[in-house]
């Protein structure tokens, strides 16, 4: 797929069908970005080889309490390039040891999984990362849905919202994880095929809710980069909706003489 731009979820999976790997965890994109980085630096390394060996055939270095974080992401980003089976196996005890470079080892795991399966076979398939990770074929969402007023609604529409969500979002073959009704919005975190358009599957279910009195704003948010902040979204509400819900002054004002 080199020199070619995708423009969607859809367009990507009608080029590598079903030929895929969604990594699982959810991994700050800062970190998955850091990862990156280092791992293009570490490449200039002259001694890259020579460290590599080093900590393939010594991978204690990885678990010894004394050894700097910074040593131990280089030793996990030169075994994950390492076409061994031992080199895997290192990396994934490292992973369930619950440390707090956990997210750099499960970067590094994946990596390590698809280079193995490249030795191994000629069609390895695409890794696909993001911020919220996924489950098996489908890929994890995060969206706000916004009252049209700003009250919180009543039970029965959240009964609505809920009812209407649930079998939509199945309709598509994906899952509800969670969906939580707040003071001004619903936030929902949803399972979902690559080749499904989230925001227009959000948008006929708001559609279809407001046939039973407007309370539901058009427009959903969506990312797949991570769960947003109560802060992120009050900042949300108050640029899209401060304008409508200020209250105008009754009357013209006064014109100075």
């Amino acid at each position: 797929m080199q020199g070619k731009n995708i423009e969607s979820l859809s367009e990507l999976v009608s080029i590598i069908g079903s030929n895929f790997n969604i990594l699982e965890e959810e991994i700050d994109i800062e970190v998955q970005k850091d990862y990156i980085l280092l791992a293009h630096k570490i490449k200039q390394d002259p001694e890259f080889s020579t460290k590599q060996q080093k900590y393939f055939h010594d991978t204690a270095v990885l678990f010894d309490e004394n050894t700097p974080d910074e040593e131990k992401k280089y030793a996990l980003i030169a075994l994950a390039q390492i076409a061994e089976p031992a080199a895997y196996r290192a990396i994934e005890m490292f992973v369930k040891a619950e440390t707090p470079l956990k997210p750099w080892g499960v970067i590094a795991l994946q990596q390590s999984r698809i280079l193995l399966n490249t030795s191994l076979s000629d069609n390895p398939g695409v890794f696909i990362s993001t911020g919220l990770g996924g489950q098996g074929m489908l890929m994890r969402f995060f969206a706000v849905i916004f009252y049209s007023t700003p009250e919180a609604i009543a039970p029965y529409q959240q009964d609505l919202v809920t009812n209407e969500t649930a079998r939509a979002i199945k309709k598509a073959g994906g899952k509800v994880e969670q969906l939580a009704f707040e003071k001004a919005y619903i936030t929902l975190l949803v399972l979902m095929p690559l080749d499904s358009e989230l925001s227009d599957i959000l948008a006929k279910i708001i559609e279809e809710c407001n046939q039973y009195g407007h309370f539901l704003y058009e427009k959903a948010v969506v990312t797949n980069v991570k769960k947003l902040s109560e802060e992120e979204i009050s900042a949300i509400v108050q640029k899209q909706f401060a304008p409508v819900r200020r209250r105008r002054p009754r009357g013209g004002a006064k014109k100075s003489t």
